[in-house]
C-alpha cells in the first residue's frame, strides 16, 4: 500500500538551529510492561514489551486507536501512573542513563519539574481555575537568582507568544474559563515551556479543538519545541498529527509496538496490516491549503486517547 504525501506534510525537519538530534539517548524504554486494575479482583496487561527511544531534539510520535497503551506508556515516562500496589510495571525507563522505574516518588517529582512536562487533552482540567493565567505561566518559570517584576513579567509574556498567544499581556490578566480552548491549550504550551525541560510529552493535546484551531496550536507548538530545542513525545489517534510534527513514529495496537520507523517510511509503505488499516480509514494526512488533520477527526472530535 502506497499514501501519497508530500514532504511539507510530513514532520521531519531538524530541530532549533538546524542541529540534528544527538545519538545518545534522552529517554530509552526497554520491555516496557504495565498492568492495570479494572475492578476489585480483575485486571488488563495495558501495555506489552515496549522499546522506544527519545534523542535529545527529536519530535517522536505514538499513533493507535483508542485502548492501544500509547496514553499508559507516555503517562509511564512522566511516572505519572497511579499510586497503588495493584499497579504492576515491568521493563526499564531511563533519563540519560539513570533507572526511573522502582524510583522514589521525590526522584519522579524532580524529573518532572526539571526535565518533563506534559500537555493533556483537557486544560480545564489542569489549570487553576482561581487563578489568573499569566501568574499560572510564571509559576513554572524556572530562573536562578532575583529578578525584577519587570523581567518576570517580561519572561512570562515571551512564553506565552512562543505558544501563540498575540497579546500577552491582555491574556495574562485573564482566568482560564473567560478563555476558549485554544486558547487555554496554548496557556498549556507556555506552561510547558516556562518550565525548560528537556522533553515535552503531549497526549492528544488538540482532540477536543477543531480543525482550524488545531492547526493553530499545533504549529505554535511545533515552532516552540524547535526554537527551545526540546524533545517532544506526540501522543495521539489522529496520524495528521503526527505526520506533520514527528521524526519517527510509533504504531500501538493492543498494548504493543506493531510497527516504527521514520514518519515518512511508515505513513508511505506501511509494513504492518494494523498500520496499512490505519491509514486506510484516514482520507487525507494534510488538508489543501496545509493544515494537518484527518478527515475522520471532524465526526470525532470528542474522542479520548487510550
Amino acid at each position: 500500500m502506497s499514501v501519497e504525501l508530500s514532504d511539507s506534510t510530513l514532520g521531519g525537519g531538524s530541530p532549533a538551529n538546524g542541529v540534528a538530534p544527538s545519538g545518545g539517548a534522552l529517554v530509552e524504554v526497554k520491555g516496557l510492561a504495565v498492568r492495570l486494575p479494572t475492578g476489585p479482583k480483575d485486571s488488563v496487561q495495558a501495555v506489552r514489551s515496549v522499546n522506544l527511544t527519545i534523542r535529545p531534539g527529536e519530535r517522536v510520535g505514538i499513533v493507535g486507536e483508542s485502548g492501544s497503551g500509547k496514553s499508559i506508556t507516555g503517562r509511564t515516562i512522566a511516572g505519572l501512573l497511579p499510586e497503588s500496589k495493584r499497579v504492576q510495571v515491568a521493563g526499564s525507563v531511563t533519563f540519560r542513563g539513570k533507572e526511573m522505574i522502582g524510583a522514589p516518588a521525590k526522584e519522579w517529582r524532580d524529573i518532572r519539574s526539571r526535565r518533563v512536562s506534559m500537555i493533556f487533552q483537557d486544560p480545564l482540567s489542569f489549570l487553576n481555575p482561581t487563578m489568573r493565567v499569566g501568574r499560572q505561566v510564571q509559576e513554572a518559570c524556572r530562573r536562578e537568582g532575583s529578578a525584577s517584576r519587570q523581567e518576570i513579567r517580561d519572561e512570562v509574556y515571551s512564553f506565552m507568544e512562543l505558544a501563540g498567544l498575540a497579546q500577552p499581556a491582555e491574556v495574562a490578566r485573564k482566568f482560564p474559563f473567560e478563555l476558549s480552548g485554544g486558547m487555554r491549550q496554548r496557556v498549556l504550551i507556555a506552561i510547558a515551556l516556562a518550565k525548560r525541560p528537556e522533553l515535552i510529552i503531549a497526549d492528544e493535546p488538540t482532540t477536543a479543538l477543531d480543525v482550524t484551531v488545531q492547526a493553530r496550536v499545533l504549529a505554535s507548538l511545533k515552532r516552540s519545541v524547535d526554537e527551545l530545542g526540546m524533545s517532544l513525545l506526540m501522543i495521539s489517534h489522529d496520524l495528521a498529527v503526527v505526520a506533520g510534527l514527528c521524526d519517527r513514529v510509533y504504531v500501538m495496537c493492543d498494548g504493543a509496538v506493531v510497527e516504527e520507523g521514520d514518519t515518512h517510511s511508515v505513513f508511505t509503505e506501511p509494513k504492518e496490516a494494523y498500520t496499512q488499516g490505519l491509514l486506510r480509514s484516514v482520507r487525507s494526512l494534510s488538508s489543501p491549503t496545509g493544515e494537518l488533520y484527518a478527515d475522520s477527526e471532524r465526526q470525532s472530535s470528542s474522542r479520548g486517547g487510550a
